[in-house]
């Protein structure tokens, strides 16, 4: 449920750079590990392209955590 909440806020935000990274900093706070990373993937694929700095800041945890293979 926090997932699709933070998935509606997060478009809201998404024209404003400021706000997004709030949103997001915001929604990752309340998540568990499960919701966290099905967030991650949402974001990367719904919003990489805008704003990778944020993104990369905001879930650097899983960055750390995942190894992405070729």
């Amino acid at each position: 449920m926090l997932l699709i909440y933070a998935q509606k806020c997060l478009t809201e935000a998404s024209s404003q750079k400021n706000q997004f990274r709030n949103e997001l900093e915001e929604s990752i706070k309340l998540m568990d590990d499960h919701e966290r990373f099905e967030f991650y993937k949402w974001c990367r694929v719904k919003y990489y392209y805008l704003y990778p700095d944020v993104l990369e800041e905001a879930f650097q945890d899983i960055f750390r955590a995942v190894k992405f293979t070729a």
